[in-house]
């Protein structure tokens, strides 16, 4: 698929591949990325994605996303630094990517859930988000560092719902822009 490079229309990008259906599906062991999408229409549906790296499912430039009642677990399971892991990421020009009913869980080294840059009309609904940590025990130092890891992270987009969520045990929430 296109991955844009700078702001465009949403009909210029996510037209390549279209209507991409995963369904009960495991992704694991993934040494970087579990999934990487650029294409509308997709749907991830009961699948799970665990023991990652960078993104557990990283979606770039698309509209019309479903992922629905799948299980995000141990993203950044190296600890690898300099960059920003995310379980789940909504990246760069998404529309309208609806985010329900999953689980995202045990993730002390990630971010759980990151709409960055551009995205529009996301909808992040019944979700259960546990053991998502910002806060990590600086061993040197023995005080708590706080990294930029949130449970839910929604920056440099517009328009979301984010309702009827269960955050147990996360340390952040970051809205902003």
């Amino acid at each position: 698929g296109y991955y844009p490079q700078g702001m465009s229309a949403e009909h210029e990008h996510g037209k390549d591949v279209v209507g991409t259906v995963f369904e009960n599906c495991t992704f694991s062991n993934c040494f970087r990325i579990g999934l990487f999408a650029i294409g509308d229409s997709l749907v991830m549906r009961n699948c799970e994605v665990r023991n990652t790296n960078t993104e557990g499912v990283y979606i770039v430039a698309s509209s019309d996303i479903l992922l629905e009642r799948n299980v995000f677990a141990y993203n950044n399971i190296e600890r690898w630094t300099g960059f920003y892991p995310s379980a789940v990421k909504i990246f760069n020009q998404t529309h309208r990517a609806v985010i329900r009913e999953n689980k995202v869980i045990d993730h002390p080294f990630s971010n759980g859930v990151w709409f960055d840059v551009g995205n529009e009309d996301g909808v992040f609904v019944n979700n259960h988000l546990e053991n998502v940590s910002g806060a990590q025990l600086d061993s040197t130092e023995d005080k708590w560092r706080w990294s930029n890891n949130a449970a839910f992270f929604f920056e440099i987009s517009k328009r979301t719902i984010c309702a009827g969520n269960v955050f147990l045990n996360c340390d952040q929430m970051w809205i902003l822009n």
